[in-house]
């Protein structure tokens, strides 16, 4: 990086952390955006991306808020700036600024602007807050000198709104997409459990709403660590119409343990008139939704869970173990019975897993297909490894979402050495 200046400003009161060597970002010329555009963010992610202080850690562009200090609309601008540019660069781990510290999911550190009106000049600068320490991170940063004009110079002028999380009344999701739904009432729900001392454990669906609902009990069932022997969760999402073309969607979950509850807002698309199909071609249609494969428990002995896919069809066969996470079961031991699959998993110790059984539309078995290719598998001496990125899910999402690939599944906790039952 050329012609770095160091940015030593302290502007809370007290210590802040001494980076590590010189790691400041280039004085800007021109406007914010092109100094941005130009020369900050591709320095600001080598840093990111190679310094062993931040390589590895967690990050979320967009300051907290601090005494005295009030964003403007500015700051934010040049945020989410920063942020798209920063999204598609490899090795960083990037968090949505307003994730909260419930379940670790807090960020390391946070990177955001601070501008300054002077009758001399204006300055934006960029800035590094380390949140585990609570104190600014110095010898990292950089800062624009100029006068602003135009839309900069009004935005800087202007206070930024307060943020909304996604999910809330005023920043609702969109019912169209599934996958941020899923994700925003997992992190909920998790929220909601260690707010409440309570175990997690295994989840399972059983919901009219049963695409956002399994989507949500899946993304929970990989991602908590569970005890050894954890409770069994059942999972239920009511959507109920609300003012504004919205829904609040509300989600409850029980067990033996106690019960959590969680809810968001989701946009509800205006009914439109549907145009009648031509004449000479009829319209097209998707495919019917799928039976759902049945799952039951089989006792298989000690060290062993169990589990009876009926019919055996195309379905796939997916497992979450305990602490372990998401693993395809693609060549496990497979026996046939009575037009049905016994897949057995024998490893010492296992205490619990949860299995999932997903079909899809003939249109959408190919990808559901490469999607399970995707996982690492529990037979071929991955089962020492960690289960499926949560990413996987994303891509599970978009392919149940979209109507012309309909997909169906069922779920079920199997317990170790007697077998389950079903939830």
């Amino acid at each position: 990086m050329k012609n770095l200046l160091i940015l030593a400003v302290c502007w809370v009161a007290g210590c802040a952390s001494q980076s590590p060597g010189a790691l400041s970002w280039e004085t800007g010329t021109g406007s914010p955006e092109r100094w941005l555009e130009a020369n900050l963010a591709a320095d600001v992610a080598e840093v990111l991306s190679t310094h062993p202080r931040f390589r590895g850690e967690t990050l979320a562009v967009g300051l907290p808020a601090s005494p005295g200090f009030t964003a403007t609309s500015l700051d934010r601008q040049l945020e989410e700036q920063l942020e798209a540019r920063l999204l598609g660069t490899p090795g960083l781990r990037v968090l949505p600024p307003d994730t909260g510290g419930c379940g670790g999911r807090q960020a390391a550190y946070r990177i955001g602007f601070v501008t300054r009106l002077g009758d001399g000049g204006d300055r934006v600068e960029a800035r590094v807050w380390d949140a585990v320490e609570g104190e600014w991170v110095t010898g990292v940063g950089g800062h624009w000198q100029g006068r602003l004009a135009g839309r900069a110079a009004r935005a800087a002028r202007t206070p930024a709104p307060a943020a909304a999380p996604p999910g809330s009344a005023d920043r609702p999701l969109d019912a169209a997409d599934p996958a941020p739904v899923a994700d925003a009432l997992a992190g909920a729900l998790e929220c909601a459990l260690t707010a409440a001392s309570l175990p997690p454990g295994p989840v399972t669906a059983q919901s009219p709403d049963e695409r956002i609902a399994g989507l949500t009990a899946i993304r929970l069932s990989a991602r908590l660590a569970a005890p050894d022997d954890p409770p069994a969760w059942v999972l239920a999402v009511e959507r109920v119409p609300v003012a504004g073309r919205r829904d609040l969607v509300v989600a409850r979950m029980n067990s033996a343990e106690g019960a959590v509850s969680a809810s968001i807002y989701l946009t509800r698309a205006a009914a439109e008139p549907k145009p009648a199909p031509p004449t000479f071609a009829p319209a097209p249609t998707a495919d019917p939704v799928p039976d759902a494969p049945r799952l039951a428990a089989v006792d298989c002995g000690p060290d062993c869970v169990g589990v009876r896919l009926a019919p055996a069809t195309d379905a796939v066969l997916l497992a979450v173990l305990a602490g372990r996470g998401l693993f395809s079961l693609e060549g496990s031991e497979t026996q046939e019975s009575q037009g049905a699959q016994v897949v057995l998993l024998r490893e010492r110790g296992v205490s619990w897993a949860s299995f999932y059984g997903i079909t899809a539309a003939v249109a959408g078995r190919g990808a559901l297909r490469q999607l399970e290719a995707d996982l690492p598998r529990f037979c071929d001496g991955q089962r020492d490894s960690r289960g499926a990125d949560p990413a996987w899910l994303d891509d599970l999402a978009h392919l149940a979402s979209n109507p012309r690939t309909p997909v169906a599944w069922d779920g079920i906790r199997v317990l170790a050495p007697a077998g389950g039952a079903r939830r």
